[in-house]
């Protein structure tokens, strides 16, 4: 995701790419536990997180940043997030 974005074309664009992986990461899971390694939801937020660690994408999304940790902040009290082991 990242290396797709930092070429930086025209799409998808970063914002529209941070905004549908916000919407993704809110989405509540519905989940069983021999199903826990398709979740859209931990997937979305490791790539929110990768995002903001890249040195030619985190400056781009200063704008992003109070709704990533609002993000970051109700995953950790998930059980999707228990679930896929990042605990």
């Amino acid at each position: 995701m990242t290396g797709i974005l930092s070429a930086y074309s025209k799409t998808p664009a970063l914002e529209d790419v941070m905004e549908q992986l916000k919407t993704l990461a809110r989405q509540p899971a519905a989940f069983t536990a021999k199903d826990e390694t398709s979740l859209p939801q931990v997937h979305a937020v490791n790539c929110l997180k990768e995002i903001f660690k890249s040195s030619s994408l985190g400056k781009r999304c200063d704008n992003h940043i109070a709704d990533c940790l609002q993000i970051a902040a109700e995953s950790l009290k998930s059980k999707m997030y228990v679930v896929a082991g990042h605990a």
